[in-house]
């Protein structure tokens, strides 16, 4: 019996030892070099690239003519917010006549940074409690 309950106890310490680690999850889709040296400039049409890629992070809005790759690399810490790790940004834009014209790749020091609000945002108005907002209601349901 001590035997099966030091057995428990060693898994159950393992199991707390290795739930404490961070977490690490990839987002959006990873671009390998591979998949990058069959492509040329000039050469290459959208078909090709989506046939190398697959189904891009997203499209340029308007007809832009432009096709995005996004991956990025997040952290979880223990107890702790997600945070960004490694991010890279793959953008091939084409001519009238879908054939490759450049490559952009934009990384974590190159790219825009964008600002992340933690709250809701900010409307313009009256700003009430929830005190108020009851009773701004009981007064609006009195009136009628």
């Amino acid at each position: 019996m001590k035997r099966v309950l030091s057995f428990l106890a060693v898994g159950l310490v393992l199991t707390m030892i290795t739930s404490c680690g961070s977490r690490i999850q990839s987002h959006g889709r990873l671009v390998e070099d591979s998949q990058l040296a069959s492509i040329e400039i000039g050469v290459s049409t959208k078909q090709d690239i989506l046939f190398a890629l697959g189904q891009p992070s997203f499209e340029g809005a308007f007809n832009s003519g432009k096709i995005y790759y996004n991956n990025q690399i997040m952290i979880k810490e223990v107890a702790g917010k997600n945070k960004v790790s490694d991010r890279t940004l793959f953008i091939f834009t084409f001519d009238n006549s879908n054939i490759l014209q450049e490559i952009e790749v934009r990384d974590q020091s190159t790219d825009l940074q964008i600002a992340k609000i933690d709250k809701a945002t900010p409307t313009p108005g009256e700003n009430l409690s929830a005190t108020e907002q009851i009773l701004s209601n009981l007064r609006r349901r009195s009136d009628q």
